[in-house]
């Protein structure tokens, strides 16, 4: 087929562009519409729109669309054409599409005056020790380059990067643009999910894309398509809504791509957008931020309920909410996936403005059988954990800012029984690489760990005890797979600025009749039992030479429950007033803000709006610590954190 595309061969492909992934362009306008383009001339610089996505293509951008594979081969414009800055330094007339980003240069000569960014190698630039990636033996035994083997079984070998390239895949890079439009290969074929729709597909990584072959359309012209790789990097650098948002007028003369009103310097476009953001490791917050740890309902029948909630979040004035993911919801059995508990709630806090933590938590049944919730250990579980974590931060990218792995694996009944280093620092590692590998301006957060005062493994290890040990494990190696430290204070009854050997240790009766403490020997027997003991922690991470690293703590609070029932266990909630409660919170953000501003990234209040579950008991241990009561009335602590300095 010859490498242009024919007004017939382009309606066809429309039909495609309504079936396959892409990323929620809506529903497809009449055909004829989107075909009308071809029937231009091929040297139209003309504007034409899009009703898909709202978007003029035009100028060179157009004529580069048309002539290498248009709708088929780069998608739809996904933006309007402005200025960013590019690899090079320089700003550049930029549009966005699909799978493309295109680049115009008024300074080199046509054809070359367009530019296709390097989307495939700057979104593999931190693979290049993966299988797939590593150079290649010619195994087609020095066949001529694809370009060359038209009509015949199409095969050949990238000298420049090392790698093969056969088949159907082969054949696609041939026809539709070859070295010019896709560049060279940098991997072989292979396995990967499919960020867009979480599919498992064979692919190929080129300089300028990726190829994904699609058996369901097997003996078509569709059974390869390129990966949304345009998408992906619009996400990734955070392109500015006000580009991506429909176009009410054609664009400008200045706007035009090689127009006569597009000077051999363009002027800026108002507002200018940011530079591709640079991201470094570890990642820290600018500032303290603000969050609460919050309850939704994972389904559509409770969407009064979220908004209600998260309209309490921004009330507030916090930025932040953290939920949990627990794996055994999201994959109860291997590879069938349940996405709508967690995709209802990361909706609901996005579509409301807020950053998202996303807390991993609990292993389905069918890993380590009979070790319910516990850590994977197996290469085979740790493999299952990677895939469903790269999953999540695929379908997510843009949407969940942070990701905690694990919750309190310090505890016993958190990890399957038994307290062991080695096992979470596994599951750290791949947890950390899946997250990065879709999203590395994403967080990654050592899971929180909880004081205790105990230490035995088939309880619970003291969480400072805990820390060290990890940092003792193989070297150090943990220092590689976080950004930062996640903290759980257990200030019990204790205020936030109350020292250990300070504290009185009054027990309330409930614990007296249930224990039978003597006066005087409750929560101060340790200093677990204090808001301050995460400095202990900060120590350790800095005699590990972790001191560029921050803490967030992910769970902090005091439970008042003077006129309820006291959880067993929680007796100290009798101890304290809502007033106390509203007070010490506060406070703690104070601490957080001044004493420790060089090192506290995030604080997230335990919790929000626990009492307005439909279904809890008050006897239920999370339930006094809620800021919010039934029927979302302000408790004082919600007031006062309302009321609060920033």
């Amino acid at each position: 087929m010859p490498r242009r595309f024919n007004k017939v061969f382009m309606t066809l492909l429309l039909v495609v562009g309504v079936l396959i992934p892409t990323a929620g362009i809506g529903n497809a306008a009449p055909q004829a519409a989107v075909a009308a383009p071809q029937a231009a001339s091929a040297a139209s610089m003309e504007p034409y729109f899009f009703e898909e996505t709202g978007h003029y293509l035009s100028g060179r951008f157009r004529q580069y669309w048309e002539e290498r594979g248009g709708l088929y081969v780069f998608g739809f414009p996904r933006t309007k054409v402005f200025r960013e800055q590019s690899t090079d330094g320089k700003e550049y007339l930029t549009q966005y599409f699909e799978r493309a980003r295109f680049e115009y240069h008024p300074e080199n000569q046509p054809p070359y005056d367009v530019e296709l960014t390097h989307l495939g190698r700057e979104l593999t630039a931190q693979r290049e020790n993966e299988a797939p990636f590593l150079p290649a033996p010619d195994v087609n035994y020095g066949l001529p380059d694809p370009d060359d083997v038209e009509g015949t079984a199409c095969e050949g070998y990238f000298a420049p990067t090392q790698h093969n390239v056969q088949g159907a895949f082969c054949a696609f890079w041939d026809k539709y643009g070859g070295l010019d439009n896709f560049g060279y290969g940098l991997s072989e074929e292979f396995d990967e999910v499919n960020w867009a729709d979480n599919q498992t597909y064979k692919v190929q990584y080129f300089e300028r894309g990726r190829w994904e072959w699609h058996p369901e359309y097997a003996g078509t012209p569709y059974e390869v398509l390129l990966g949304l790789l345009g998408l992906e990097r619009m996400e990734k650098v955070g392109v500015p809504q006000a580009f991506r948002d429909r176009e009410t007028s054609p664009p400008t003369a200045a706007e035009i791509p090689g127009g006569p009103g597009n000077p051999a310097t363009p002027p800026p476009v108002t507002p200018p957008p940011a530079a591709p953001p640079s991201v470094t490791f570890p990642l820290r917050t600018t500032g303290l931020q603000y969050g609460f740890n919050t309850f939704l309902i994972g389904n559509p029948g409770g969407a009064a309920y979220n908004q209600q909630t998260l309209a309490r979040v921004n009330e507030a004035n916090f930025g932040w909410i953290r939920i949990q993911m627990v794996w055994a919801d999201i994959e109860p059995s291997p590879g069938d996936y349940r996405w709508e508990i967690i995709d209802t709630q990361v909706n609901a806090a996005n579509a409301a403005g807020l950053q998202v933590l996303l807390s991993i938590v609990k292993s389905p049944d069918w890993i380590s059988p009979g070790v319910a919730g516990g850590l994977p250990e197996t290469s085979g579980d740790l493999d299952a954990f990677y895939n469903t974590v790269r999953r999540t931060s695929g379908r997510f990218v843009g949407k969940v800012k942070a990701y905690e792995i694990w919750n309190e694996q310090n505890l016993a009944g958190e990890v399957g029984g038994e307290v062991k280093v080695a096992p979470y620092v596994a599951v750290l590692k791949n947890g950390f690489d899946a997250v990065k590998k879709n999203d590395t301006g994403a967080f990654v957060l050592f899971g929180g760990l909880t004081p205790t005062a105990v230490n035995d493994p088939f309880i619970a290890i003291d969480d400072v005890s805990y820390l060290n040990q990890i940092y003792a494990y193989n070297n150090g190696e943990v220092k590689a797979y976080f950004d930062a430290l996640a903290a759980h204070p257990g200030s019990a009854s204790n205020a936030p600025d109350t020292r250990f050997g300070e504290a009185t240790g009054e027990c309330p009766p409930a614990a007296i009749e249930r224990y039978g403490s003597a006066p005087g020997s409750c929560y101060s027997a340790s200093p677990d039992f204090f808001f301050r003991r995460i400095e202990e922690q900060r120590a350790v991470m800095e005699q590990n030479g972790e001191s560029g690293k921050q803490i967030w703590l992910t769970e902090f609070g005091w439970a008042s429950c003077q006129n309820l029932p006291a959880p067993e266990g929680y007796e100290y909630c009798q101890l304290i007033s809502e007033q106390e409660q509203a007070q010490y919170i506060v406070r703690a953000f104070e601490i957080g803000r001044t004493d420790w501003a060089s090192w506290m990234g995030a604080m997230f209040v335990w919790n929000l709006n626990y009492q307005t579950i439909p279904t809890i008991q008050s006897t239920d241990e999370k339930y006094s610590w809620a800021v919010l009561g039934p029927n979302f009335g302000a408790r004082p602590a919600y007031d006062a954190i309302k009321a609060m300095p920033r």
